[in-house]
C-alpha cells in the first residue's frame, strides 16, 4: 500500500492504490505542478501560508520549500490515514517550518464524524467529502471541526482551499481574518452548484477573482514521463484531459501578485 519515492521537492511516501494523487507520485515525481507553479509566483520566502485539505503533503512540501526556512506552512487534514502520511512525509524531509493539525476547517467549531477508509481499495483517497454527508451508519472517528478566525493567525499572506465542497464555508470562518489580513487565496472551484455562491462570497470580502484550469499531467514532470495518465476516455468515444478548477483571488487592495495571463487565467 504505502510506497516512497524521491520526488520534485524531495521524499515522498504515498498509497500506490490512490487514483490522482497516488497514481501522479508514481508516475511523474509530483502532484498538480500547474498549481504550484502559481504558488511559487504568488509566494514569497519568509511568506505564511494555510494549507486547508492538505491530504499526503505534496503541495505542502513545495510551498515549504518556497516560503524557506524564514516562512511557515500551516497545514490542516481531517482524515486519519492521510494526515499520518502528511505528518511522515513533513518528518521524513526534515521541515521544521511545517506545522500539520489533525483538523478540519469550516464555519462553525464542534465535533464531526469522518469515516473509516479501506486503504486496500484502488479510489480517490482524497476525494472524500465532509458535507451533506451522514456517516453515522459506518465506521467512523470524531473529528475537530474548527474556523480559522479561531486559529489568530497574526500575519497570514496566502490560503490554498482545497476541502471537497466545504471551501464556502471555511472562507466563511475565516471573515474576519481575511478582512483584517487580507491573504491572496487559492481556492478549489469544481462543482458546479457550488460554484457561483462561492465567487459571490469571494467578491462580496473585496476579492477579485480568476479562473485557473490546472491540468494534473505536466509534460515537464520530474521523471520525465510522456504518457498521460489523466488523458481518458468519455462517454462520447473521445478524450478528456483531467484537470483541476480554481479560484486565484487576490484582494481589491492589494497588487495582483502574479502575471494571469501567463497561467491563462481569465477573471470571473
Amino acid at each position: 500500500m504505502n510506497l516512497m519515492k524521491k520526488c520534485r521537492y524531495g521524499l515522498m511516501i504515498y498509497n500506490n492504490k490512490d487514483v490522482w494523487v497516488g497514481k501522479s507520485i508514481e508516475k511523474y515525481g509530483e502532484f498538480s505542478e500547474s498549481e504550484v507553479q502559481v504558488f511559487r509566483d504568488a509566494i514569497q520566502p519568509g511568506s505564511v501560508v494555510l494549507d486547508v485539505g492538505a491530504n499526503i503533503g505534496c503541495h505542502t512540501i513545495a510551498i515549504a520549500r518556497i516560503v524557506g526556512e524564514n516562512g511557515f506552512v500551516f497545514s490542516y487534514e481531517p482524515e486519519r490515514t492521510n494526515f499520518n502520511t502528511l505528518a511522515g512525509n513533513v518528518a521524513l524531509n526534515n521541515l521544521s517550518n511545517v506545522y500539520v493539525f489533525q483538523k478540519a476547517i469550516g464555519e462553525t467549531s464542534r465535533f464531526i464524524p469522518v469515516p473509516e477508509l479501506d486503504y486496500n481499495q484502488t479510489t480517490n483517497f482524497g476525494g472524500l467529502s465532509l458535507v451533506d454527508q451522514d456517516y453515522s451508519g459506518c465506521p467512523n472517528y470524531p473529528i475537530q471541526l474548527t474556523t480559522i478566525d479561531e486559529q489568530n493567525f497574526l500575519r497570514l499572506d496566502f490560503i490554498k482551499i482545497d476541502i471537497e465542497g466545504m471551501e464556502k464555508e471555511a472562507l466563511q470562518g475565516a471573515k474576519e481574518t481575511i478582512e483584517k489580513l487580507k491573504p491572496t487565496l487559492y481556492v478549489e472551484n469544481d462543482r458546479p452548484d457550488k460554484s457561483e455562491p462561492l465567487i459571490e462570497q469571494l467578491k462580496s470580502l473585496g476579492y477579485i477573482c480568476y479562473k485557473h484550469l490546472a491540468p494534473l499531467y505536466n509534460p515537464s514532470n520530474f521523471f520525465g514521463n510522456k504518457e498521460d495518465e489523466f488523458f481518458v476516455p468519455n462517454e462520447n468515444g473521445g478524450f478528456n484531459q483531467i484537470i483541476s478548477e480554481n479560484i486565484f483571488a487576490h484582494h481589491k487592495d492589494n497588487v495582483c501578485p502574479i502575471d494571469v495571463q501567463k497561467f491563462s487565467m481569465t477573471e470571473i
